[in-house]
C-alpha cells in the first residue's frame, strides 16, 4: 500500500515488473479480504531495509541517481494516478533529457520497495 486517501487506497503488486499504482476503494479491499481473495504477505523487499551500500559502490551510485531523478515527482500526489502521472513523467523527462521509460522504472521500484531510498 502506498497510501490511504479518504475511502481509497493507492497499492501497487510488487511482483510486476510492469505494475503501476492503481486505486481501489476499502470497501473493496474489506470484501476481498472478507472472501480471502485477499491475503497478507510477507513483503518480497524487506532485505532492503538493513542492506548497507558501499560508499562509491556502483549499487549505491545508480540508486542515488534514479532518486535525484524522481525526487521532484514525489511531492506530487497525481505521479500516484495514471491521470496525473502521465504529464508529470513526461516534463521531467524533458527537464533531465532521461527517457520517460526510465523514470517509470525508478518510481515502480521505489513504490515496490517500500517508497523509500535508504541512505547509508
Amino acid at each position: 500500500m502506498l497510501t490511504i486517501s479518504g475511502g481509497f487506497v493507492i497499492w501497487i503488486n510488487i511482483d510486476s515488473a510492469k505494475a503501476f499504482s492503481e486505486v481501489v476503494t476499502l470497501a473493496n479491499i474489506e470484501e476481498w479480504t472478507l472472501d480471502e481473495s485477499l491475503k497478507r504477505v510477507a513483503d518480497s523487499f524487506s532485505y532492503l531495509a538493513s542492506v548497507a551500500v558501499q560508499q562509491g559502490a556502483k549499487a549505491r551510485k545508480i540508486r542515488d541517481n534514479g532518486h535525484q531523478l524522481i525526487a521532484p515527482l514525489l511531492v506530487y500526489e497525481d505521479a500516484c494516478y495514471h491521470s496525473g502521472r502521465g504529464p508529470l513523467v513526461q516534463a521531467r523527462s524533458e527537464q533531465t533529457s532521461t527517457p520517460r521509460k526510465t523514470l517509470y522504472k525508478h518510481l515502480r521500484q521505489y513504490w515496490q520497495r517500500g517508497c523509500v531510498f535508504r541512505r547509508t
